[in-house]
C-alpha cells in the first residue's frame, strides 16, 4: 500500500546553511510520529522551491526527474 506524507517549512535566510539544516531536522521531528516505518528500497523526496531560483517558465519546477 502506498502512502503519501507531506510536510511544509519555510527558511528566512537561504544563504545560510545552518538555518536550512535547521528547517529540515525541525520539519522530519514533526513529522516523525506519523511517518510509516522506512523499508529497504522506499522512495523518499525532498522537493526545494525552487521558483525562488528560477523562474516557472523555465520548466525547471516541473518535473525533477
Amino acid at each position: 500500500m502506498t502512502s503519501n506524507l507531506v510536510g511544509i517549512t519555510q527558511v528566512s535566510h537561504l544563504d545560510q546553511p545552518p538555518a536550512i539544516r535547521a528547517a529540515l531536522h525541525e520539519l522530519l521531528s514533526l513529522l516523525h510520529d506519523a511517518m510509516p516505518p522506512l523499508v529497504a528500497g522506499a522512495r523518499i523526496i525532498i522537493k526545494p522551491n525552487l521558483c525562488l531560483i528560477k523562474g516557472h517558465e523555465t520548466g525547471a519546477t516541473i518535473d525533477p526527474l
